[in-house]
């Protein structure tokens, strides 16, 4: 076989070995259970002077003879009726992210009518000690808009190297006054209550992504065992007739 041929399985080869050490899934809460721990990886769910719980997301019910397809989604409710207290209740999370680096965090939001439209995305690299926002993007700040569908939020903690390899890294989402005015604002323009039907958040699919510290380590993917083995074949073979 042509050398353009065996540098073409190396160079796959290469490509699928650095595929499976980089962009893994370093932790991921789904919300299909009433457990508060990750679904993948090692991570807990914590509510912050809040109250919360899980809802389903299907409105309609199986035909018969279906199957139940199980879709919730973490619903937090009961924020705190001290409305001069801003970015003092919300959910946090702990997520364990050893061998990782280069984190980034990614949720789906739907607010109620009434809940605080504005948020702030903080974290921690000792354990919830203190949180941060420093290298976040608008300081963490984000505001939620009025929909009846979920909004994709993320953050990226690439430059946040103390978060890298970290055992003890946590992060919250924490309701906070609108920046430009010192009061909680309504998702729907309207007025704002901290509880009641219309006073919640929900969120789902909620994922911490990063790339190993140690590609070396990783278990090579079977196709890229595969090609090894076949560029190993051809290098023999050619050394053999060159024999």
């Amino acid at each position: 076989m042509s050398t353009n041929i065996r540098a073409a399985l190396i160079a796959g080869t290469a490509a699928l070995l650095a595929s499976g050490a980089h962009g893994a899934v370093v932790t991921n809460w789904t919300f299909n259970t009433a457990a508060n721990s990750a679904d993948l990886g090692n991570g807990e769910m914590n509510a912050v002077e809040t109250s919360v719980r899980t809802v389903s997301l299907s409105k309609k019910k199986p035909r018969k003879g279906a199957t139940q397809v199980t879709n919730r989604a973490l619903e937090v409710l009961n924020f705190d009726a001290q409305l001069s207290r801003s970015g003092h209740d919300g959910i946090s999370f702990v997520a364990d992210t050893t061998d990782f680096q280069d984190l980034q965090v990614s949720f789906l939001q739907l607010n109620g009518a009434r809940s605080s439209a504005w948020a702030q995305f903080q974290y921690s690299v000792d354990g919830g000690v203190t949180f941060i926002t420093t290298g976040l993007a608008d300081g963490g700040n984000y505001q939620v808009a009025a929909s009846k569908s979920f909004q994709r939020f993320d953050f990226d903690l690439s430059g946040a190297t103390e978060a890298n390899n970290n055992a003890d890294f946590q992060f919250r989402v924490m309701a906070i006054h609108a920046p430009d005015r010192d009061t909680f604002v309504a998702t729907s323009g309207k007025r704002y209550a901290a509880t009641g039907a219309t006073a919640t958040w929900k969120f789902d699919d909620l994922t911490v992504n990063g790339s190993t510290l140690a590609p070396a380590n990783v278990v090579p993917a079977p196709g890229a065992i595969a090609l090894l083995m076949a560029a190993g074949t051809i290098a023999t073979g050619a050394r053999r007739r060159k024999s």
